[in-house]
């Protein structure tokens, strides 16, 4: 994985990236930000949808948007939600993705999740809606970390009933 990311950075997806096609070396500083946030956008999306968290850790260190649309109107944490990717839709949470964004039929991640990936990616939003709510510190509270673990394993699972 450390490949890929090293990659990332020679692809147009972050403003300092050295990539440019005929086309873009044309652009004037406004038209190369819009063009490169559009670039990070569909590479935060893909790799939202197909788990790879250290591409998404990359891609949103280096500004690109969780808050970004496809034409129906489906955001990262869309897709993440409905892969099941975990670890992808905290990720995107924390930096601001939206679990109320509505796409262009009106689900939202979690009504997606609901429907596609299970009971956990849906777990694992509603835990953070109401962190968020409480105004907890996020995972080094304690007892927000605790939770996040039993939404990774399940509530009521056979494995925390032995404890």
């Amino acid at each position: 994985m450390i490949f890929v990311i090293s990659k990332l950075s020679f692809l147009g997806v972050t403003e300092d990236s050295f990539y440019q096609t005929a086309n873009s070396q044309r652009f004037n500083n406004q038209q190369w930000k819009t063009w490169v946030s559009q670039r990070a956008f569909v590479a935060l999306y893909i790799a939202s949808h197909r788990g790879h968290v250290e591409v998404v850790q990359y891609l949103l260190e280096h500004g690109a948007s969780c808050r970004g649309r496809t034409p129906v109107g489906r955001t990262p944490l869309h897709v993440a939600a409905a892969m099941g990717q975990l670890d992808c839709i905290s990720l995107l949470l924390n930096h601001g993705a939206s679990i109320n964004a509505r796409d262009a039929k009106g689900e939202t991640p979690m009504s997606v999740a609901r429907r596609l990936s299970g009971s956990q990616s849906e777990r694992r939003m509603f835990l953070f809606y109401w962190m968020t709510k409480l105004g907890t510190k996020g995972l080094t509270d304690p007892t927000m970390n605790k939770g996040f673990q039993r939404v990774k394993t399940g509530f009521g699972s056979k494995k925390e009933s032995k404890k």
